[in-house]
């Protein structure tokens, strides 16, 4: 395994003082003067150029209980569901197609999912079952191929994993849960890990079975931008190079003494030390995940009470905004999960839609919306999958 130490020890000296950061700073793009807007409306035609609900269809097989992935290629949906453990396949109106593979102890059949990842190149659906220390490989049509079986245990908590164009993956680890976790290069033939480009710079002692990052990079133009904890830097990794890409001046300096004594007062414990560093509010937070289109990146992170707040990057413009109501019932622009192409995606709730239903009868909010969109807010029943909505970002 190759590790870059020189980079970790440069990533360290992102914690320092102000200075240090100045000179980090020379090689990224500083982002500054953000402005604040509360939130954005849906079909807001300053940002958007549509937007579009998606109800996914509802039946026996395609039950969805919570949502922990999607990927989107070639107008087909694919949703991996948290809680019944599966991987559904949708089409581009929200009919449901087929599952891919059911769990089981027999051959193509998986014990559980953390995460999945489409190969275009050579047509596959992967699934990383970490009960079985093992990658399924299935084709487009839900045909099963071969399982792959991993060494590395850490492989196990995989977040989130996609192919770069040189057969190998770029992986991301849940930081909840191994103290050596961050990101990897793994070979995808063999699933050995290459390198380890990152760590989190404090190793966590008390497991939490959730994760805080859940798309905590992007693959954008044949390069990867990812974000991290406890930074405000967004880094660019291509041709087994890291760079600085954008530092966002949020007038908030990472510190590395601070994050190591609240680590030891929460018992490295992420999410108290998150919290810990809000209630100071003197350091930052970092960044849970990063989206983006040509134009635009989204990036989001905890606020007071663990509200996400989030960053919206226009690259054309140059403008830049912190919006503070990004989680919200209504179908405004916020609690994004996946981004492809010119399009960002949100997973809008079956609560939050029946909220968003009564608030439109009772007339608390204005009705300014398209006549379909209305109508299936009208038909949205009690026990309906979740809607998506497409916001289709101006280029």
């Amino acid at each position: 395994m190759k590790y870059k130490f020189i980079f970790l020890l440069f990533t360290s000296l992102i914690f320092g003082c102000s200075s240090e950061n100045k000179k980090y700073n020379k090689a990224a793009t500083v982002i500054q003067n953000m402005v604040d807007v509360t939130s954005i409306a849906f079909n807001d035609s300053s940002y958007f150029e549509q937007c579009r609900a998606i109800k996914l269809e509802l039946s026996e097989e395609s039950l969805i209980g919570e949502v922990s992935q999607i990927e989107i290629f070639d107008n087909v949906i694919y949703i991996l569901d948290k809680k019944t453990v599966s991987l559904q396949v949708f089409d581009s109106t929200g009919k449901y197609i087929h599952s891919i593979g059911k769990r089981g102890e027999g051959p193509g059949e998986y014990s559980a999912i953390n995460a999945f990842y489409l190969n275009s190149h050579n047509h596959t659906i992967n699934m990383f079952d970490p009960l079985k220390l093992s990658v399924h490989k299935y084709d487009f049509n839900g045909n099963f191929i071969a399982s792959v079986q991993f060494k590395d245990l850490i492989l196990s908590q995989i977040v989130r994993a996609t192919p770069l164009d040189n057969g190998s993956l770029f992986c991301f680890t849940n930081p909840n849960w191994h103290p050596a976790s961050g990101y990897f290069i793994i070979r995808e033939n063999d699933y050995s890990i290459q390198e380890q480009i990152y760590l989190h710079p404090v190793p966590i002692s008390a497991e939490i079975s959730y994760s805080i990052l859940n798309h905590p990079f992007v693959y954008y133009n044949k390069e990867v931008h990812y974000v991290s904890l406890f930074s405000n830097i967004i880094q660019s990794y291509t041709d087994g190079k890291n760079l600085p890409l954008y530092y966002i001046d949020n007038g908030k300096d990472e510190n590395m003494n601070f994050l190591k004594s609240a680590a030891v007062e929460t018992n490295g414990n992420y999410l108290h030390i998150i919290k810990k560093i809000i209630e100071d509010n003197s350091y930052t937070v970092g960044f849970k995940n990063i989206f983006e289109t040509d134009r635009y990146i989204c990036v989001d992170f905890y606020g007071k009470n663990l509200l996400s707040l989030a960053f919206l990057l226009d690259k054309k413009t140059k403008t830049n905004y912190h919006i503070d109501k990004y989680m919200k019932y209504t179908p405004h622009f916020g609690s994004i999960v996946y981004s492809y192409g010119n399009t960002m995606v949100r997973v809008w709730q079956n609560a939050d839609i029946h909220i968003f239903k009564e608030n439109l009868k009772s007339g608390e909010i204005t009705n300014n919306y398209e006549n379909d969109f209305l109508e299936l807010i009208e038909q949205y029943g009690e026990e309906d999958n979740p809607v998506l909505l497409l916001y289709t970002m101006l280029q």
